[in-house]
């Protein structure tokens, strides 16, 4: 997941955030669309929106998206 510095236009919103998923070659068939699911999930509430606009850093980002998605 990047944060990006100022939010870009994207289609009729603006995105602040790029996630991308990259799995490896062995993963299970549906890993991919159970992580975005959850992921999917968990965006709809501000509180989680608001902690991933507040982290410190990308290591905070990335214990955030762990501990939420069960990684």
């Amino acid at each position: 997941m990047a944060r990006l510095q100022a939010p870009v236009r994207w289609g009729d919103d603006e995105a602040q955030f790029i996630i991308m998923l990259t799995l490896n070659k062995h993963a299970a068939g549906d890993q991919h669309m159970r992580i975005f699911s959850r992921l999917a999930r968990r965006i709809m509430h501000e509180e989680f929106r608001n902690a991933l606009v507040n982290a410190a850093s990308a290591d905070a980002i990335a214990s955030l998206l762990q501990h939420e998605l069960e990684l």
